[in-house]
């Protein structure tokens, strides 16, 4: 595989995250996980609180920035309940499909 994303709740709420750093924490089990996927070149697109409490909990990971577009984080209930917040985006991708061929018998 050349293009990796990972989406899901990660809850690591003393991550600060800005647009030009993965990310600022003074726990050591976070800051473990940041040098981590620092070092697998992985970006974090989130920057919005994902939480109703002001946390960004929940990420979306890549390592291939350019590919993802229309990055939102939706409204809390405007899909589901919970007290999360959806997040929404687009991957740009080329899908070569195979060309099914026919047997004849």
């Amino acid at each position: 595989y050349s293009k990796l994303y990972i989406v899901g709740d990660f809850n690591l709420s003393n991550v600060e995250y800005s647009s030009w750093e993965f990310g600022i924490t003074h726990n050591p089990v976070e800051q473990a996980f940041i040098h981590t996927l620092n070092n697998l070149g992985m970006t974090q697109h989130i920057s919005d609180p994902t939480h109703k409490h002001g946390n960004t909990l929940d990420l979306l990971l890549s390592n291939c920035p350019t590919s993802l577009s229309d990055i939102k984080v939706e409204d809390q209930h405007k899909i589901c309940f919970s007290d999360h917040f959806p997040i929404t985006f687009n991957i740009k991708s080329n899908v070569k499909r195979k060309v099914p061929t026919a047997t004849l018998g």
